[in-house]
């Protein structure tokens, strides 16, 4: 088994969650690898993991940067408008299952930011997971290459 998949599935506090976001990284990272490597717009990345997630979360909707919580925009512990990159939920409920930031360039500043943002998803729109997906590093098979933001702390 891949270091990253071992490492999302061993840090998981949902196994199931874990591996059905796993066979979705998989099948990304195979169909779309070229297009990854060429440096293809992170927003049609994040599309195709959208993709590849929905079949294998058949009862949630699975959307990219839905901007909506319940029927008002959806907002960070700031006010700030925020349009998560992918998100699994039920749609006009208060039902979040996952959220998740992806990264397909090397910016530390970037990734630091996207971490922060999903803890903060956590807390104020209460999602069950939140998972930082850096695609360079999975393909250096990095065990860093994917981090839950389980914790709800400010740290």
């Amino acid at each position: 088994m891949d270091t990253w998949k071992r490492h999302l599935i061993e840090t998981a506090l949902d196994h199931e969650v874990a591996w059905k976001v796993a066979v979705a990284i998989e099948t990304l990272l195979g169909r779309e690898g070229e297009f990854i490597q060429l440096g293809g717009n992170e927003r049609a990345i994040t599309h195709r993991l959208a993709v590849y997630l929905e079949p294998l979360f058949p009862s949630w909707h699975v959307d990219c940067e839905y901007n909506r919580e319940g029927a008002a925009p959806k907002r960070n512990s700031a006010g700030k408008l925020v349009l998560p990159d992918v998100i699994i939920h039920r749609r006009m409920t208060s039902e979040n299952l996952l959220v998740i930031e992806v990264k397909t360039g090397p910016s530390v500043q970037e990734a630091r930011l996207d971490k922060e943002k999903l803890r903060d998803y956590r807390r104020r729109q209460g999602y069950q997971h939140a998972l930082f997906v850096d695609l360079n590093s999975i393909y250096a098979d990095s065990a860093g290459a994917l981090e839950w933001a389980n914790e709800c702390s400010d740290t």
